[in-house]
């Protein structure tokens, strides 16, 4: 509602681009990937806190396990079979703490389950089948949201949890320094940087619709292998009517940032 009262709206992307599988469910277990019915959780052994979520709309029904893996017969750690529906959408979920170890995801589709699109998520942990683009959601694939993802500073290359998509509109360095909690990094810490940018232009042009805006951040970015980088001070002087502006101070540390990094 924010982005359709023409009020600029700047959200993360998120950082699910390792942590997230989609594909197609079937009757019975369903294949992640070159016919496995296992997604195994981190690399190597995981323990604490394990949170899974799986959605899918339509009139299917899938159940999901979560399995320890032992020499042997492989326990069941948890399961989820309560459908919780709400709009046409369906969610099964998995909240557990376990003991240091290894495990995997296993998913199972019912009698109406095949040609059905089905999304996995991890929250806390890489899955070892996941997809090349995705780990999108609301409200970053929101239409008029600026979605931003996660760059490494020094590489200036997307970071690989950051999610990706086609709601993706630009990505900006992470690794912010806060006082409360150290280095912070993920696109959460990236789209404080294109607000502020945002609002930067605001300043410089009151005229400037968010959609402009989006459209400035977009058409002066860097691009590089097909993605897009936050570029601060162009996007700025490209709206300005003002020479003022585009020298912000508040604009010094990006710079330097991109700077050293090489782009």
């Amino acid at each position: 509602s924010a982005a359709l009262n023409d009020t600029a709206f700047v959200t993360s992307a998120g950082n699910y681009a390792d942590r997230h599988w989609s594909g197609t469910g079937s009757e019975g277990w369903v294949a992640f990937g070159n016919g496995t019915r296992y997604n195994t959780l981190g690399n190597g052994e995981i323990g604490g806190t394990v949170s899974l979520r799986l959605y899918w709309q339509g009139d299917a029904d899938y159940d999901l396990y979560l399995y320890r893996a032992l020499d042997g017969e492989d326990p069941l750690i948890a399961k989820s079979a309560g459908n919780h529906t709400g709009n046409g959408s369906h969610t099964e979920a998995i909240d557990t703490s376990v003991p240091a170890g290894r495990y995997y995801v296993s998913v199972r589709g019912g009698p109406d389950a095949n040609d059905t699109s089905v999304d996995l998520f991890a929250s806390h942990h890489e899955l070892g089948i996941s997809s090349d683009s995705g780990g999108m959601v609301a409200p970053a694939t929101a239409e008029g949201v600026i979605a931003v993802g996660a760059a490494d500073a020094v590489s200036g290359q997307r970071r690989p949890y950051s999610s990706t998509g086609p709601a993706l509109d630009i990505s900006a360095p992470d690794g912010a320094d806060t006082s409360a909690a150290g280095e912070l990094y993920g696109s959460s810490a990236a789209a404080p940087l294109v607000a502020g940018t945002l609002t930067l232009m605001l300043a410089g042009n009151e005229s400037l619709t968010p959609r402009e805006a989006q459209r400035v951040l977009r058409a002066t970015a860097v691009s590089h292998d097909g993605e897009l980088y936050l570029d601060a001070a162009g996007a700025v002087q490209a709206v300005s009517t003002t020479e003022r502006a585009f020298d912000d101070p508040a604009l010094d540390w990006y710079n330097e940032t991109v700077s050293e990094g090489g782009r």
